[in-house]
């Protein structure tokens, strides 16, 4: 099936991918993405600015800002390149790819977050086993271990994180049961990874995350559905808490957000970078 995406207006898309291309200074990539610039480059483009472009276009000149006055400009830097790749990439989507072939990226991401859960599951049960042979039992001591694929825990949880919201729109969005069937199984496996990650971030993203999701997209749920889904989750969730029990003592032990030595130490160490921002913003009120 073919698209003529000449017929798409052309918005910030642009925009964005060149910034990305600048930033990353890769001449292989501007190679690529030149003729494919040229071939999508309508007559008349038009642009079609919306509240989320607004606010990723504000997010932007934040990093910007920031990455002006830091300290340590590398880091920065380096933050801000992989901002404009994903801004990049979200304005091409979003200009040039057409509704139908938008539901077949978001079964393929389906698709493919289902089986980056499942290892990040596997690799989890394997650590956890490594653990019972030495006979500790609180997995929060131990998650700085547990590195899926070499990413430590907190870095491959924001992967995890990046696919939940494609399967709750392929869920709310086709009218395929066999789509709903798949994407229901996914959003219940990658629920359960993210929980075994064990990262009190995580969980209160989940928690932001799907109250913003239901307050954006109640009138498009279906409510019955909805409710036996969660039943569904929840009742994953229980067994594997009855199963392995270190996991579900792990689960309070996190959801408690400061009872461990680590945990303490995390807080105190935001609570303190807080306190120095603020002496900061004092001491220089325009870029502080």
């Amino acid at each position: 099936m073919r698209f003529d995406l000449r017929n798409h207006s052309l918005n910030s898309g642009i925009l964005g991918l060149i910034l990305a291309v600048l930033i990353v200074y890769d001449y292989r990539l501007l190679l690529i993405l030149l003729p494919i610039l040229l071939i999508l480059l309508p007559n008349q483009p038009e642009l079609n600015v919306t509240y989320l472009d607004l606010g990723l276009i504000a997010v932007l000149i934040a990093e910007l800002l920031a990455a002006s006055f830091s300290i340590y400009t590398y880091n920065s830097l380096s933050s801000l390149r992989r901002l404009l790749i994903v801004l990049g990439i979200f304005f091409i989507l979003k200009t040039y790819i057409p509704f139908k072939a938008k539901v077949v990226w978001l079964i393929v991401g389906c698709i493919l977050g289902y089986f980056i859960n499942i290892i990040t599951i596997k690799l989890f049960l394997g650590h956890l086993s490594f653990l019972r042979l030495l006979e500790f039992t609180e997995l929060n001591n131990f998650k700085h271990i547990f590195q899926p694929l070499g990413y430590l825990s907190n870095e491959w949880v924001s992967i995890l994180l990046v696919f939940l919201p494609l399967s709750l729109i392929l869920l709310i969005r086709t009218t395929s049961k066999e789509l709903k069937i798949l994407a229901s199984i996914s959003l219940i496996i990658s629920f359960l990874a993210i929980l075994l990650m064990f990262s009190r971030g995580a969980y209160l993203s989940l928690l932001v995350f799907l109250t913003i999701f239901i307050t954006l997209s109640y009138k498009l749920l279906d409510w019955k559905k909805t409710i036996l889904l969660t039943v569904l989750a929840f009742t994953v969730i229980t067994i594997t808490s009855q199963v392995y029990k270190e996991v579900g003592s792990s689960w309070i032990t996190t959801l408690k957000m400061n009872s461990t030595v680590s945990q303490k130490r995390s807080s105190l160490s935001r609570f303190n970078s807080l306190v120095e921002t603020k002496n900061k913003i004092y001491e220089t009120p325009i870029v502080g």
